[in-house]
């Protein structure tokens, strides 16, 4: 893709596909009109394993600078907290929120260590849900758009947008017990919601269906291989689907029925990632983070999601450990995660002893 995205979807050069939706690939594109200031060799599409000391600082350099998208996003997340009067920083919302946030311990292994381009990506995701907080849903519905064919990952999260955006925003109005008025529906919503998720596929796929390259795609090479499984039984791709839409379906079929608003939809968001994360049949380590991120802003506005946030965040992040797995990076995720523990622990118990 640093030569060219075409090349990027389609190319058989070497053993690490891009799997990535397009829009990713226009982003590597772009980057490497950067990179060739800092070392063309890198752009040589033959040199599967070069890591030049110049390579390596133009890509953690990259990561670095993609993470102003997570910043701002922060940034507006924080401005949709409830009240923020709390006398001391431990005491305010918004100061808690933008630590667990910028210093989340998964982000900083995985995209500053391991090397990845996830706080961008998570940046769209939040500052998505911020427009939606906000009743700026045809900006939160783009935005989402963008986010699906940048990464595909965050497919697990659609239904909870695509339930959310009809109940509460195709349909009008509600009755005085938070139930459906069917007659409140908007046809006009629906079909400017479905021009942005057209529209923005358009652009994404557009080139490769014009030129015919579709088909050639790698969509799921160098991500998931098929292995058989010699003590436990196989488990099909069908039966894992099955278990992930009936884990997902009650939070569903709740905000369909009573939305709660933008909030309502932020549990029901970080419930089906937790579902695709349990019950999905290739998952990665680091989609837990998909739920983490989310429940933190839940987190500082209530005692009881700020107690499962904790219990998630320590076991979620632990997980992680595996993709550190040097001896020289052994003392520094555990000082990572203790140090991030400690500081989430510490301020929620004085946030809510405070508010109580």
């Amino acid at each position: 893709a640093f030569k060219h995205p075409f090349i990027g979807i389609s190319g058989a050069t070497s053993e690490w596909t891009l799997d990535y939706p397009p829009l990713f690939a226009w982003f590597e594109y772009g980057l490497s009109h950067i990179a060739r200031f800092f070392d063309k060799e890198m752009l040589v599409v033959q040199n599967l394993n070069y890591a030049s000391p110049a390579t390596i600082l133009f890509q953690r350099l990259s990561v670095i600078v993609a993470d102003v998208v997570f910043f701002y996003a922060v940034k507006e997340c924080c401005k949709c907290l409830r009240e923020d009067k709390g006398k001391y920083l431990l005491g305010k919302p918004s100061f808690i929120l933008t630590v667990l946030l910028l210093w989340n311990f998964g982000l900083i292994i995985v995209d500053h260590i391991h090397f990845q381009y996830n706080g961008f990506l998570f940046g769209v995701l939040l500052l998505s849900i911020a427009r939606h907080f906000q009743n700026r849903h045809f900006e939160g519905a783009l935005l989402f758009s963008i986010l699906l064919n940048l990464k595909h990952i965050y497919l697990y999260i659609a239904p909870a947008y695509g339930i959310y955006l009809l109940r509460c925003f195709c349909f009008t109005q509600s009755n005085a017990d938070g139930s459906l008025q069917w007659r409140s529906f908007s046809v006009v919503r629906l079909v400017t919601l479905g021009t942005i998720v057209l529209s923005t596929f358009s652009v994404s796929f557009g080139p490769f269906i014009a030129l015919g390259q579709l088909p050639q795609a790698s969509m799921t090479g160098g991500l998931v291989q098929e292995f058989q499984h010699s003590v436990l039984p196989s488990v099909s791709p069908l039966a894992t689907l099955v278990c992930t839409v009936l884990s997902i379906l009650p939070a569903l079929f709740r905000i369909w029925h009573r939305p709660n608003g933008a909030r309502g939809f932020l549990r029901c968001l970080v419930i089906c990632a937790l579902g695709s994360f349990m019950f999905g049949w290739h998952v990665h380590e680091k989609a837990i983070l998909m739920a983490i991120l989310p429940l933190s802003l839940l987190a500082v506005e209530s005692r009881e999601d700020a107690r499962i946030f904790l219990i998630l965040s320590i076991t979620g992040h632990y997980s992680l450990f595996p993709l550190l797995f040097t001896t020289q990076e052994l003392p520094i995720k555990i000082l990572l995660l203790l140090l991030f523990t400690i500081f989430s622990l510490t301020s929620l118990k004085t946030l809510f002893r405070s508010v109580h």
